[in-house]
Parts: structure tokens; sequence; C-alpha cells
């Protein structure tokens, strides 16, 4: 995946959360036992750990930090205009290695995987939002079968015929939604 299918992953998130600020984000996040506000800070903390493991170039393990969460203070649009923040980050550290390699469970990867697991962790959990939201999410197809292209690659997988013909139910099944 390049940078940039990362960028419209996380914009197409953020625009969309940002019309459902006015729900409730305690409601849970579509199957999901999380709320949509734990949920969404999940994001944040997982593309922040992603870009600090890749611009740490870490090669045995994940970096010995914890898990940043919001405070309880924060809004809902506090936590999406962190979302974006930190996917700005995170495609600021691929930009500017774009040679690095980190290590995670999959394996030491390259600088297009991490931005394949990162667009997936988006666009997924957007889906989880949108549902305990009642709200639309509609990314792009392309989109999501360069993002099932690049999840079944890093599984070992090459078909995804058993996963149906619409990218984005391939995906969110392939995630186990």
């Amino acid at each position: 995946m390049q940078v940039e299918h990362l960028d419209d992953a996380i914009s197409s998130a953020v625009r969309t959360l940002a019309s459902g600020l006015d729900h409730d984000w305690s409601q849970p996040a579509g199957t999901l036992t999380w709320t949509c506000r734990e949920t969404a800070d999940h994001v944040v903390d997982v593309l922040f750990s992603y870009a600090l493991q890749l611009a740490a170039e870490a090669k045995t393990a994940y970096l010995p930090y914890d898990i940043l969460h919001a405070l309880p203070e924060a809004r809902p649009g506090d936590i999406v205009d962190a979302m974006g923040g930190v996917g700005t980050m995170f495609a600021a550290v691929m930009s500017r290695a774009p040679d690095a390699r980190a290590w995670h469970p999959f394996g030491v990867l390259s600088v297009t995987e991490w931005a394949g697991l990162g667009a997936n962790e988006v666009v997924v959990h957007t889906f989880d939002i949108a549902a305990g939201l009642s709200i639309a999410f509609d990314p792009p197809a392309a989109l999501c079968a360069e993002i099932l292209d690049d999840m079944l690659a890093l599984h070992g997988r090459t078909d995804a015929s058993n996963l149906g013909d619409d990218p984005c139910s391939a995906l969110l099944t392939l995630s186990g939604r």
C-alpha cells in the first residue's frame, strides 16, 4: 500500500466520524464490546504505536511503551482530531524513511506493509464506529481491495474468492465482522 492510500483511508474515516460527533459515542462500536469512543481511541493508539515502531526501526519486538489514551475529558471531536493528527504523523514517518523496516508479529515489515496494517485498522474500525453511531461509511472499493490484498499477503493467503465479490464486505469478513 502506498502512503497516499493510507492518507485516503484516514481522511475518509475522519470525514465520516466527524459527521457523527453529535451521536452517542458510549454505544458499542458495531459487534465489538468497546464503545465507539474506546474504539476511536484505540485507532489513535495503534497509529501512534505504528509510527513509533517504524520511526525507531525496531527489529526484534514492540518497543516497551504503554498505550496512548485520551484523557477522560476528551470529547469525540478531540479523538477524531487526534486520529487525523497521528495519521499525518504516521504518513510523515513513512514518507521520510521509505526504506525503513520494523518488527511486527507478522515479521520485520516494510513501509508499505505498515501502511496496509494502518489502513486496515482505520477502515475496519471506522466501519465498527459508524455502525455504533448509525452513520454511513462508504470507503472507496479500490481502497478496500488494496487493504484486502495487503492483509491476505500478511496472512500468507492469495485467494479471497470465498470472501465474496465486494472488497469492503470481504475485508470485514476477513476481519471477523
